[in-house]
């Protein structure tokens, strides 16, 4: 068996960005968000799961918590694309749990 050189880190980062920006424009809902209310909340968790089921959700939380323990590199390199799709925002349903609180219990607390 003959063992594959290390892939170049910016050849890396540069297939990250590609198939990044792949998934949105092939994902991203077609529909808008609602404004407010129960449908905006509906719309953003349906979002938020097509996400995580396309793999693009927790990138840099270890894949024990159900991340992909990526860099945080690669995590800016999704925000970016992410911007440039002009993918729905996530300011609303799971900001928080996704950005402060999940990382927040993987970082300080017990498995318990």
């Amino acid at each position: 068996m003959i063992d594959e050189p290390p892939q170049d880190p910016a050849a890396k980062l540069a297939s990250f960005r590609m198939k990044a920006r792949s998934w949105l424009a092939g994902n991203i809902p077609k529909e808008h968000s609602p404004i407010d209310g129960h449908a905006a909340r509906d719309f953003a968790l349906r979002w938020q799961r097509r996400q995580f089921e396309g793999g693009w959700t927790g990138l840099t939380w270890p894949t024990q918590y159900g991340g992909r323990d990526l860099s945080a590199i690669e995590q800016i390199i999704w925000f970016e694309e992410y911007a440039a799709a002009a993918a729905p925002s996530t300011h609303d349903a799971s900001f928080v749990g996704m950005n402060h609180a999940g990382p927040t219990l993987i970082a300080c607390a017990s498995d318990e």
